[in-house]
């Protein structure tokens, strides 16, 4: 069977950083992909004393986490002391395979995957976890 050629020349309209599956996948069956920027994301350096006072203190029950960059940050900006609660009071659930994946190599744990991708996926994993608790 002949593999399927695209031909067609496509603006695909997306952020500054992120995967870029679907795009190697059209250029991989021949069709012209380039990529306009519509948004950008930045990396905050620090999170507020507020935040860090409910990590650190345990007062959290879950952490959702949408991307593996976020994870990849998320674990960069925690504290030491609000490393010690994850795991612990703070589980931290994942929208993805691909989200735990990038979590799991970092060293950080995931209680919870959701099936479906998308957050009321992640509100049906923590919630099936913690029926089974």
């Amino acid at each position: 069977m002949k593999p399927l050629v695209c031909q067609q020349k496509i603006l695909w309209a997306g952020a500054n950083r992120g995967r870029e599956v679907l795009q190697t996948e059209l250029a991989e069956v021949s069709a012209i992909v380039d990529k306009i920027v519509v948004y950008e994301n930045h990396d905050v350096t620090a999170w507020d004393a507020e935040s860090i006072n409910l990590l650190e203190s345990g007062e959290v029950d879950w952490i959702g986490l949408s991307s593996p960059s976020i994870a990849r940050n998320f674990d960069r900006l925690l504290t030491q002391k609000a490393r010690e609660q994850i795991g612990k009071t703070i589980r931290l659930v994942s929208i993805s395979p691909v989200t735990t994946q990038a979590a799991t190599e970092i060293g950080l744990k995931i209680d919870a995957e959701a099936e479906e991708y998308h957050w009321e996926g992640i509100f049906a994993a923590i919630l099936k976890q913690e029926s089974s608790i």
